[in-house]
């Protein structure tokens, strides 16, 4: 796994999806690559994107802290205490009523996220 520089990034959480091996890097952005993808994920314009979903899920300007996925979902939680969540592309018929982009959670405001569990829908 190399960038457009040579640098190879580290990683501090990996998990895998049906579609998908998706990973955080220890500079906290989101990172992906598809079983079926001979490269890993790049944006065509930004460098700096490294999943497909990163724009719509509101987390290009996020520092992602912790992943947890599983077969068909996968959820983050940042820094800032945000949370989103998506579903494996087999699934995208459903995704709409299944992902949420970063959001702030009223439940979360007094505490701070130190884990994060994902199921099976």
């Amino acid at each position: 796994w190399t960038e457009k520089d040579g640098s190879c990034p580290r990683f501090g959480h990996i998990a895998a999806m049906h579609s998908e091996l998706v990973a955080i890097g220890t500079n906290g952005q989101l990172y992906s690559w598809r079983w079926s993808d001979f490269e890993p994920y790049k944006h065509p314009e930004n460098p700096n994107i490294h999943h497909p979903k990163t724009i719509a899920l509101g987390l290009q300007h996020e520092k992602i802290a912790g992943l947890s996925a599983c077969s068909v979902r996968a959820s983050v939680f940042t820094e800032s205490d945000k949370v989103a969540t998506w579903v494996d592309d087999t699934l995208n018929v459903v995704a709409s009523k299944l992902e949420h982009g970063s959001q702030t959670f009223q439940e979360f405001l007094t505490d701070k996220i130190v884990s994060l569990h994902t199921c099976s829908l």
